[in-house]
């Protein structure tokens, strides 16, 4: 794992990639892994330097480090790491709602969209009915002219008698 050396801003301003239910696990627990391991090299060292300091008086007497100081950090540490997972999940929460809001919007939009296709789907059958009786009522009544028509008329009895001379 590559080592960075993280300052405060650089913990607040970390970002993960999102993905459908969330953070990346595996990215947040590897920062957060980086995180714990720097904090933990970090006291080492700093207790290092206070068993020396502490351990070697005046007068070269050897004394006990501050017990409680090593608690103190081990103690913030493990809470920082608590409120940066609790961070995290709020995030992660968080975006979850907004993407089930967006999704319940999307759904919404296409069932509105869906509503209005549906009504001119219905208004355009009945256009399309309402033409097809005009357009058959127009075609009845020019048939009724053509049959009512004296030359058609003419034409057919003069059919019908050249049948009955042949006969």
């Amino acid at each position: 794992m590559e080592k960075i050396k993280l300052i405060p801003a650089d913990i607040l301003s970390k970002t993960f990639s999102g993905q459908m239910f969330g953070y990346n696990k595996k990215e947040v627990e590897s920062f957060l892994e980086m995180i714990a391991n720097q904090l933990e090299e970090m006291m080492q060292e700093k207790n290092e330097g206070l068993n020396l300091e502490d351990t070697i008086d005046e007068d070269s007497n050897p004394q006990i480090p501050d017990k409680n100081l090593i608690s103190n950090a081990l103690i913030i540490a493990e809470q920082t790491k608590k409120d940066i997972i609790d961070n995290a999940k709020n995030e992660a929460e968080n975006i979850k709602k907004s993407a089930e809001l967006k999704a319940k919007k999307m759904i919404s939009d296409a069932q509105q969209y869906l509503n209005v296709m549906e009504h001119e789907y219905i208004n355009l059958k009945d256009k399309k009915k309402d033409f097809l009786l005009h357009f058959k009522s127009e075609i009845e009544i020019l048939l009724e002219r053509i049959n009512n028509d004296p030359l058609f008329n003419v034409k057919t009895k003069t059919d019908n008698k050249g049948e009955n001379n042949d006969q």
